[in-house]
C-alpha cells in the first residue's frame, strides 16, 4: 500500500501548519482577504485530499477531496458576487462535508477493519 501523507508525525505536522498558517493570516488580514485565503485553503485541501485518495485510498479523502473543492468553489463564487450566502453557511457545508467524510469512513473502517479502500 502507498503512503497515506496524513499519518505520522510528519502528516499529523503538515495539517496542523497547514491550518496555523491560515488561521494567522486569517487573524493578521482584513475581512476580503480573509475570505480570499479561506477561499484557497478549500481548494488546496481538496487537493490534498484527491492527491491522498489517489496515493493511499483513504476512504475519507473519496468524499472531502471533491467536496473540499466544491466548498471552494461555492466560496469562490459568493467572493465575486454570483451567490451571496453568509461565511457562517460556507463553513458550515465544510463541517457537514468533513463529517460526512469521515464517519463513512468511520462506519466502513468498523465493517472492513480498514480505512482505505481495498
Amino acid at each position: 500500500m502507498k503512503k497515506d501523507i496524513f499519518t505520522g508525525t510528519s502528516g499529523c505536522f503538515l495539517a496542523l501548519v497547514l491550518v496555523g498558517v491560515f488561521v494567522i493570516a486569517d487573524v493578521l488580514t482584513q475581512d476580503n482577504i480573509s475570505n480570499t485565503l479561506w477561499t484557497a485553503f478549500f481548494f488546496i485541501l481538496g487537493g490534498l485530499c484527491i492527491w491522498n485518495y489517489k496515493s493511499c485510498g483513504r476512504i475519507h479523502c473519496q468524499i472531502t477531496g471533491p467536496g473540499f473543492l466544491g466548498v471552494g468553489a461555492i466560496a469562490l463564487l459568493n467572493i465575486f458576487g454570483v451567490i451571496n450566502l453568509s461565511w457562517s453557511i460556507i463553513w458550515i457545508i465544510f463541517w457537514v462535508v468533513l463529517i460526512i467524510g469521515y464517519g463513512i469512513e468511520f462506519i466502513l473502517r468498523g465493517k472492513t477493519g480498514s480505512c482505505y479502500k481495498k
